[in-house]
This record gives C-alpha cells, structure tokens and sequence, in this order.
C-alpha cells in the first residue's frame, strides 16, 4: 500500500554480487537476460497495480525496451494490458546509495497524497495520467473580500463561449435573442468591444457550471467528515472521521477547481485560440474588482447608516490581487470589523453582482498584514478563538519560492513572526532573531542540510568538469561558502521586509550584515 510509513525495498541486480544491505531484500541474477526476466517474474508475482518512477519515462523505460528487444523476449503477461514493455530497473552503480536515495520517493507520494489527486484528475479530465504527468492539464484591520471562482465565474455570468461570441455585424441584432457588450481599453489605449448572445444554450459556461456545482457538493462532503472535539486542555481538535475518503474528495475537489480554472486558459492556448474571449474574460473580472473597490470606498458606509449604524469607519482598498480585494477598514475595532464587514458581502452579492454565478466572499481578517510589492505580501490572519492558533498567511514572498534553502526560509520567518506577532516591539525583536541567526551561521552551526536548495541548472551546468561530486568534496575537505548564501540568498529578501518597514528599520537590518560579512 503506497500510504503505508513502513516500505519493503528490493535490489533486483546481476554482475557483482553484493553482500546483504540493510532492511533490503535482495535478488541476484547471473545475466542481464535473466535479470529483464526475472524482474518481469517479480511484478507478475507481486500483483502490482501502479509503478512509478524518478525520470522513468525519459530513461529507464526506453532503455529497458531497448535491452529487452536485444535479447528478443516477448514475455508480457501484465495483467489487463499487452504491451511489449518491460519495468523499471536501471544499470547496478551505486546501488547503496539509490536504495537510501529511492526511500524517499514513496514517501513523498505517500506526503503529497500524489496518486490520487493524479487519479481524480484523470477521472475528471478523461486525460490518461501519463498526459497529467508529462504534459501537463491544459493598524488598520485589513479584510480580504474573496471572489468564489472570478474567471469561471465571468464565463457563466456573460455566457463567453465559442457559440455566443458575435463576430459578424449581421447577427448582432436578432429577434428574441438578448445581448450583452463586453468593453474595456487596452494598455496602449485601443478601445475593444465585443457582443455576446446572453439568452442561448452554450458550450463552455455549462461545462464550466457543471465543474463548479460538483466542486460545491464535494466540498460539502468534505466538511462532513471533519468535526471539533476539544482537549482536556481547552483547546479545539480538528479531526477526520474518514482518512482515506477525505484523500479522495479533497484530491477530486482540487482536481474540479484546476478543470474550471484552466477553461480561460485554453482560450489563448494553441488548439482553440480566441484570444478576443480571453481577453473578455479578464475585462470583466477587472469590473468586477472595480465594482467591489467603488462599493466599498464610495457606497458602504452609506449602506452602515441606513442600517442605524453611525459609528462607521473610512474604507479604503488597499490592494487588489486577481480575484480578491484587501480592505482596511480606519477606525473600527476588530470586533467591530469582523461583525459589520459581513455586510458587504451580503449587499454586493444581492445589489451590485446580480448576474448568474457571481458572487463575493467576505473570506478572512489580517491582524496585521504586510504588503512588499505586488503580490507579494504576508499577514496574521484572526481568530476570535484563543484555543485556535492563529494562521500565518502569505504569497509569493521567498516562504513560497524553492530556489531559497531552508536556512533562508527559516530566518525569515521567524523575523515575519516577530513582527507581525508583536505590534509594539516587534521591529526590534525582528533585528535581534536576524542578529542571532547571522551569528550562528557565521559559526557554521547550522547542518548542511539547512543549505539544500532546489535549483534549476542552466545551460554552462552542462560541463560535467564545472562541478565536483560529493565524494571529492569530503576528500579535499571542501568548505561551505557561508558569505554566498548570505549576500545571493538571505540580504534581498530580508532587507525587502525591513524596507518596507522604514528606513530606520532598513540601516538597522543593513547595519546587521555589514557587521557579519
């Protein structure tokens, strides 16, 4: 069972014979043709119902085939499938190290529940899981108002398809049939319009509709299988009564989120281009952002008043990201914020969006929230429960980037903490965890694994010679270049936060470095 913490490995090898590895179970082989056979004996005696592999489909396949057709066998029996291919089993070099190596790879499958989010997404698409793979599917008390699925959405409310689109002047003006004018200005100034039949079946919109009603029912069933029991300490317990049915839902509801989404994409991809809908598409989702900014800076506090409520605050839209809006609301409380901002929600969606399927969501509060650039920002989120902890919340910021090692990503979140958690001294307790771990790092106290990070190597990677392996490295006693990951690594990101703080903060943090390199 692949979700199984406890693996059996196996060596299948031939040449030179080993001695036993542990926690290993071994298989020798006098030829690589009893070696092809046997590990075809294996499979078909194990009943296996899935095999994966690292680059297995780029190598080790291929060459299996390849050695296979050499020897001329022909000894599939698979069950369920005749396909004249044989199983993954690479050159016996350095064995030792692949059998530790590979350990980790069903446990990351196990970790990132990848099979069956491949399985949904397969079911949901009718694309084969091969394709999935290599392929691809095709302060102020800021509040975050949230739009359920804004492009999906868009296509619904305006019916953009293939076969509503109105491109020919002649059917723009037919009896009985209901029409609707998408317009907007390009960037360089150009004006666009185009006309969309509104009251007449289409392609997209209902599949699209189709995808976000069972996105809706799955996360119903989802909720249903997780309740809140609390501790003997006063503290709440999130628990899933059904494990593996909760993988399942949870890998189809985001399998039924991608599939709705990716319909705007494929509009300007390759196969079915018309960029005219796709830029329609993000026209209207743009009003839609600035129907929301004008409601709350110009017509909210109007709508408070109505209501009886006079002590409300001044609303301002601090920032705008694809599908969401970020409010800071001036002179309320949290309480206050989190008890009236609800509100909003509840006018737009019956005032301002009255079209199908729009909607807006009045999603979560930041306590406090940093903004570094475009979206790149990070924030507390509340909680009115003292029992639950409360949520750091971010996006695009180095917490989220792989190029950065966990020793990047370790510093700086904890000055991200230190600041967001402390509203009086929290610039100075930032200054101090920067100063502490720079010193550590100077020290090289720090494992080499906190170094580790994922790189993508560029093309002057391709002579072998420019790099040694690890053995060499350990042999000539190599040490690790600690100033590299502090001026290439740790100072942007870092003094991108101290920046924004304000210039003392930015010659303190700068003063910091100085002092280390």
């Amino acid at each position: 069972n692949y979700q199984d913490k406890d693996f059996q490995k196996y060596l299948l090898h031939c040449g030179v014979k080993v001695k036993d590895i542990p926690d290993t179970k071994t298989f020798y082989f006098e030829s690589e043709h009893e070696l092809l056979m046997g590990f075809t004996k294996f499979i078909i005696d194990h009943d296996v119902d899935l095999i994966y592999s690292y680059n297995g489909d780029q190598f080790d396949w291929s060459y299996m085939f390849k050695r296979a057709l050499f020897y001329k066998q022909n000894a599939t029996r698979f069950r369920g499938f005749n396909y004249n291919k044989f199983c993954d089993m690479s050159r016996v070099k350095g064995f030792k190290c692949a059998i530790k190596a590979n350990t980790f790879s069903p446990l990351l499958v196990s970790k990132m529940d990848i099979v069956t989010q491949l399985f949904e997404m397969a079911n949901i698409t009718f694309v084969p899981i091969a394709y999935l793979l290599s392929r691809g599917q095709q302060i102020k008390y800021p509040q975050l108002l949230d739009f359920a699925s804004l492009y999906p959405s868009c296509m619904i409310s305006w019916n953009l398809d293939y076969s509503t689109i109105v491109l020919d002047p002649k059917y723009d003006n037919l009896p009985g049939i209901e029409y609707s004018d998408v317009e907007w200005t390009e960037e360089d100034g150009v004006y666009k319009k185009y006309r969309y039949a509104q009251n007449v079946p289409s392609i997209v919109p209902e599949l699209v509709a189709n995808l976000l009603a069972s996105r809706k029912q799955v996360k119903k069933m989802i909720k249903e299988l997780v309740k809140y029991e609390t501790d003997a300490n006063g503290k709440q317990i999130r628990i899933v009564t059904d494990p593996f049915r909760y993988s399942v839902l949870t890998g189809r509801e985001q399998a039924l989120k991608v599939s709705a989404n990716s319909a705007y994409g494929f509009l300007g991809a390759q196969r079915m281009p018309l960029p005219a809908i796709a830029s329609s598409v993000t026209a209207c989702g743009r009003k839609m952002i600035m129907q929301a900014k004008f409601f709350m800076e110009h017509d909210f506090v109007s709508v408070l008043q109505k209501r009886g409520i006079t002590d409300v605050a001044k609303f301002q839209v601090i920032y705008g990201d694809t599908d969401s809006v970020f409010v800071a609301a001036r002179g309320w409380n949290i309480e206050q914020v989190n008890k009236y901002l609800p509100m909003a929600e509840e006018y737009m969606n019956s005032h301002v969006f009255t079209r199908k399927s729009q909607a807006i969501e009045f999603e979560k509060t930041f306590v406090p929230f940093l903004i570094l650039t475009k979206k790149r920002y990070a924030g507390q989120m509340y909680t009115p429960d003292d029992n639950v902890k409360s949520k750091l919340s971010y996006k695009g910021i180095a917490l989220t980037r792989r190029n950065y090692c966990s020793f990047v990503k370790n510093v700086y979140k904890n000055i991200l903490k230190a600041i967001l958690n402390n509203r009086q001294d929290g610039v100075k307790l930032a200054l101090k965890s920067l100063d502490s771990n720079l010193q550590i790092h100077s020290d090289g106290q720090f494992p080499m694994s906190d170094y580790i990070a994922t790189v993508k190597l560029g093309a002057s990677y391709a002579n072998e010679n420019l790099f040694q392996p690890k053995c060499y490295a350990k042999a000539n006693n190599l040490k690790l270049d600690l100033y590299y990951y502090l001026n290439n690594q740790l100072k942007n990101p870092i003094m991108d936060i101290f920046r924004v703080i304000g210039k003392q903060a930015e010659q303190d943090a700068n003063k910091i470095f100085e002092r280390v390199t």
